[in-house]
């Protein structure tokens, strides 16, 4: 979460709002993913599991490259390295998720 904030202008209205739809974004990934493997815990399904995970990437993909674009038509640019730090966050969401998910299954 702290590239999500790297660079934040705080007094800016737009910079805000884009920092806001980041950090929900990145809440509603951790959700899903963690909805989709409790669902996994009680009914296993790998195929399901992996079409649950991507459908929550994707949904994540388009909410942050929609507050990306909105931000840019307010003259809010978003650091060059949007991409990569968005794609970053999500891959810490997916690390933090399996490491729930190892501890709660005892391992």
């Amino acid at each position: 979460m702290v590239a999500t904030l790297a660079g934040v202008d705080a007094t800016s209205k737009i910079d805000n709002a884009l920092r806001k739809a980041f950090l929900g974004a990145e809440g509603g990934l951790a959700a899903a993913e963690l909805a989709t493997e409790s669902g996994n815990a009680k009914k296993p399904d790998a195929t399901k599991r992996t079409k649950k995970l991507a459908d929550a990437h994707a949904k994540f993909d388009k909410a942050t490259d929609k507050a990306i674009a909105g931000a840019a038509k307010k003259s809010v640019t978003y650091d060059g390295a949007a991409a990569a730090t968005v794609a970053t966050v999500a891959t810490n969401i997916d690390a933090l998720v399996s490491a729930l998910v190892t501890l709660l299954s005892g391992g």
